[in-house]
């Protein structure tokens, strides 16, 4: 069985070597960083339902974003790095849904924007298929 999910899995890395899914991956964190001032200046110029909630969420992001840079450094196979990157796909959408429900009240609706990223990221991380993914969650969970 684990045999059949890992070469399943490894279609996920679009034929990238460790060291290209490492590099990659350090960008994401170095965006996903810049991800909490950002969170926290949203917060304050467009009146969130909370702005402590925000703030923690930022802190949240910041905290995961250390955490995915120790498991980085320490991953040392591509297997590895491919659950490293689902991991961090799944919490940057689950972040990302908090940071709309904050936002979205009456015309306030363009931190649906922040979705756009995180369907971008899939693309990149994991290709046609991870962008697909992410966009039917989005559909989905907008619908």
């Amino acid at each position: 069985m684990k045999q059949y999910f890992g070469r399943n899995l490894l279609s996920f890395s679009s034929g990238r070597s460790l060291k290209e899914m490492k590099g990659l991956e350090w960008i994401f964190i170095g965006i996903h960083a810049i991800w909490v001032p950002v969170a926290i200046v949203m917060g304050l110029m467009h009146d969130p339902a909370s702005i402590t909630t925000v703030t923690i969420l930022a802190g949240m992001l910041s905290l995961w974003s250390a955490i995915a840079g120790f498991m980085n450094h320490r991953t040392a196979t591509v297997e590895g790095q491919l659950h490293l990157g689902i991991v961090t796909q799944a919490i940057i959408s689950v972040f990302a849904w908090a940071l709309i429900f904050q936002f979205v009240s009456g015309e306030r609706t363009a931190a649906y924007g922040v979705f756009a990223i995180v369907i971008i990221e899939g693309a990149v991380r994991f290709g046609l298929m991870g962008s697909l993914i992410m966009g039917v969650v989005s559909v989905m969970g907008q619908a």
